[in-house]
């Protein structure tokens, strides 16, 4: 039997177990570089061997990026207590981090000990020429340039190495979105579920980010394979 007819097989099997789920997001492991003119390759994808790498919820970031020349970048520890929890005030040092507006521009502050504050919200200066630091959901990637006072631009706008969104469905990132991918996710789900997150031999089976593995982040995979990879 084909992979095609396979995936079919499952999507109509399971489907009515799927629900509408607000899942966080990966970076693409083959997608994962910022560029900072004065401070070179920013990589966000696996740090702490996936335990505090970059995570991508509705409206905010949390997560560490990693530059050999600088060190760590932090952009929030995915706890924001601002709007019901759903972004950082960035009014102490407390609930700092990078958030996401409701049409994908970035604003608030990622900190990084060797350069203090970066700020994501660039859109006063940068909107007016389309430059500002911002989600791109469609294309699942991020666009525009953050500013460094101590590091100058830091710029997520280059066609070829850029800072893209992993696809749920290709769970097991080897570009397809197959049913390889739903046979390799049952196997971390099944080992990892009612366990802390992060948890899975293939990758972090727990998808909505809520640092514990259990129905909804199966629900949330199901969701995210039944709609497959753009």
């Amino acid at each position: 039997m084909n992979r095609s007819i396979n995936r079919s097989l499952v999507i109509i099997a399971l489907s009515s177990l799927v629900v509408s789920a607000a899942n966080a997001q990966d970076i693409d492991a083959a997608r994962k570089y910022s560029w900072g003119e004065n401070i070179g390759w920013m990589n966000w994808r696996g740090a702490n061997a996936g335990a505090q790498e970059p995570r991508v919820f509705a409206t905010f970031l949390s997560g560490f990026v990693w530059c050999e020349n600088v060190g760590w970048v932090n952009l929030g520890d995915g706890t924001p207590t601002g709007a019901g929890g759903t972004r950082y005030t960035n009014t102490d040092g407390a609930d700092t981090g990078v958030n996401i507006a409701a049409n994908g521009d970035l604003f608030g502050f990622a900190w990084s000990e060797n350069l203090g504050w970066i700020n994501f919200d660039t859109r006063a200066s940068l909107t007016a020429f389309g430059q500002q630091a911002r989600l791109d959901a469609d294309a699942r990637r991020f666009r525009g340039y953050a500013w460094s006072e101590n590091a100058g631009w830091i710029n997520f706008d280059a066609a070829s190495n850029f800072v893209g969104l992993k696809c749920v469905a290709d769970y097991n990132d080897d570009g397809l979105d197959d049913i390889l991918d739903f046979l390799d996710f049952i196997d971390d789900f099944s080992s990892c579920e009612q366990q802390p997150a992060p948890c899975g031999a293939i990758f972090n089976s727990d998808l909505n980010g809520d640092t514990f593995v259990d129905i909804l982040d199966f629900l949330d995979f199901m969701d995210a394979f039944s709609n497959g990879c753009p």
